[in-house]
């Protein structure tokens, strides 16, 4: 690798002033600054791979697949309904299932994507959106009723698509689903501390709390017609 001379002289300082390197010294200088990093992702993988076969993982990998289905149905819904045909439905039910999985993939570093590594996560959405375009709006009425929500990127990158109002500003998705992520964030950081808090209370606890955010969002809208989170437009009015 060809270096500039600001280059050659940051990685000198970083290797405390050495300018020339033995190989061995050179392997050294490497371990030494990716050890840490190495070391952290191996124990989180031996630490995940504990409960591997526990009720909790299995929750896990059921409500991957479940939720995957479910944007898919209600991705494909909306994209019938803005006219498109099977191929368009199939390829907005895919992307609003798994857009915001891929996306979080590639800002962390996980490659290749979740669905390339388990294709059955494609098949999934890709079977459930053809079952939505070919059932109609009878067989999506309950799924979607199940969903709610979308707040994922893939449901931002669906609304865009279909050429829908953007929920993401404006309704309390976010809300309801970082207070579930707050929830099951901070009991696992209890367990890591000492606190036994088992994977499976940790799921239960995270998932009812997102549900009680959206049942009390969706209950005031509908007795006071206001969203918990006032759109900044309704908050200027007001002042």
């Amino acid at each position: 690798m060809r270096l500039t001379p600001k280059e050659r002289a940051h990685f000198a300082a970083l290797a405390e002033g050495e300018s020339k390197m033995s190989a061995h010294a050179y392997d050294e200088f490497v371990r030494k600054r990716l050890l840490p990093a190495n070391e952290q992702l191996a124990l989180h993988e031996i630490r995940e791979s504990v409960h591997a076969d526990s009720l909790g993982k299995r929750m896990i990998v059921a409500a991957d697949f479940l939720g995957t289905s479910l944007f898919a149905v209600v991705g494909a819904e909306m994209a019938g309904q803005a006219g498109m045909n099977v191929v368009g439905c199939t390829l907005v039910g895919c992307i609003a299932a798994m857009g915001g999985g891929t996306v979080n993939n590639l800002i962390t570093g996980v490659t290749p994507v979740f669905w390339l590594r388990d294709p059955r996560f494609l098949l999934a959405a890709a079977s459930s959106s053809i079952a939505t375009f070919t059932c109609g709006t009878r067989a999506a009425g309950p799924a979607c009723v199940a969903l709610g929500v979308s707040i994922c990127a893939g449901g931002v990158m669906r609304d865009v698509i279909c050429h829908r109002d953007v929920a993401i500003g404006s309704q309390s998705f976010a809300l309801a689903t970082g207070a579930g992520a707050s929830v099951y964030v901070a009991l696992r950081k209890a367990a890591e501390r000492g606190y036994v808090t088992y994977i499976s209370m940790r799921i239960c606890l995270a998932a009812a709390t997102t549900l009680a955010m959206r049942a009390y969002a969706w209950h005031r809208k509908q007795t006071t017609g206001e969203h918990v989170l006032a759109p900044y437009a309704h908050r200027r009015r007001v002042e």
